[in-house]
């Protein structure tokens, strides 16, 4: 095996620990994201302003994950076309 042989080989596993580590967080994200949502929905103290702010900020920390991901993932195949 020669050196880059060994470099992609190390670049494909580090992707599938990513991908596996990336899946695992978005599992428990929802989870918590359910729960948090349940909590401020039911919190009648709070103004609908609150809870739609809430709402937003939760979506714009899924994408924000999302948007992460890809990048790894856009990186990681520039990496494999130049070794």
């Amino acid at each position: 095996m020669n050196a880059n042989e060994v470099i992609k080989n190390i670049i494909g596993f580090n992707e599938h620990v990513f991908e596996n580590t990336y899946k695992t967080l978005g599992i428990i994200w929802d989870k918590n994201q359910k729960i948090a949502e349940e909590a401020i929905e039911k919190a009648a103290f709070l103004p609908e302003e609150v809870k739609a702010l809430n709402r937003r900020y939760l979506e714009g920390v899924k994408q924000a994950g999302e948007n992460l991901r890809e990048a790894v993932l856009k990186v990681n195949e520039q990496i494999k076309t130049r070794v």
